[in-house]
């Protein structure tokens, strides 16, 4: 199994987006939105969008959420939006059960562009553009991933259960026992410090999965647990992630 990875700058969020169509109440810069919830929505069954991220840049990741999409290309390019000179994913499923599409291919690119159809009217609710950092050794194992129903159930005096139905989403908690000083001190410091409890994260636990959307969560820390020197030069660290919706 391939070592969990992690990105927290979204280079989404301060790109220039530009799109085929889209509905006025609903318009591109919802993908920029931090809820996926918040949808563009297109007016066509066939749509693009494209990031212009202002300048060459390299990336491991790009993720879209919340679709309403069956199928989903990303094509990257140093100069041309239009094209996919330096990579083409070709057309991808987009998994129907989490609504979602990850493709992890580290990139220099400028541009990155998002073909999407479906059998109704396109939307999306957040884009993922940013490089990921890779852990040197693996989380433990007894590592969790459990779904989370909010929904309220309340007993009538009749005996019937009646349910205000919510949401369900997903929490993903790790372990990670053997932190080099340089993951302690870097960019696990820095998740804390830049993104803290109010801005999300991408967690990748199994980047070599057969299911990554499945095995992978986009969210918020529920906790900002401390670091633990064990040894010399070895931290121990807990991260729990909270699917964001």
């Amino acid at each position: 199994m391939a070592t969990a990875r992690i990105g927290y700058v979204n280079m989404a969020d301060v790109a220039r987006l530009s799109v085929s169509s889209q509905n006025l109440l609903a318009p591109i810069a919802r993908l920029q939105d931090p809820h996926v919830g918040v949808r563009w929505q297109g007016t066509s069954g066939a749509e693009w969008i494209v990031a212009d991220l202002g300048a060459i840049r390299t990336f491991d990741a790009v993720r879209m959420m919340g679709l309403t999409a069956d199928t989903i290309r990303i094509r990257y390019s140093t100069t041309d939006p239009t094209a996919g000179d330096v990579a083409d994913s070709g057309v991808q499923p987009v998994d129907q059960a989490f609504l979602t599409f990850t493709e992890l291919r580290r990139v220099t690119a400028r541009f990155v562009r998002v073909d999407v159809t479906s059998t109704t009217i396109c939307s999306g609710g957040r884009l993922f553009i940013g490089a990921l950092e890779t852990f040197g050794i693996n989380f433990a194992w007894g590592w969790t991933r459990k779904w989370v129903d909010p929904s309220d159930r309340k007993k009538t005096e009749g005996g019937q259960t009646v349910i205000n139905r919510r949401q369900r989403y997903r929490i993903f908690a790790v372990s990670f026992e053997a932190l080099t000083d340089a993951e302690a001190n870097g960019f696990t410091d820095d998740i804390d410090r830049i993104n803290g409890l109010t801005d999300d994260v991408l967690f990748v636990p199994v980047p070599d999965s057969s299911n990554l959307e499945r095995d992978s969560i986009w969210g918020l820390m529920t906790d900002l647990s401390p670091v633990a020197q064990q040894f010399l030069d070895r931290w121990t660290k807990q991260l729990s992630i909270e699917q964001r919706l």
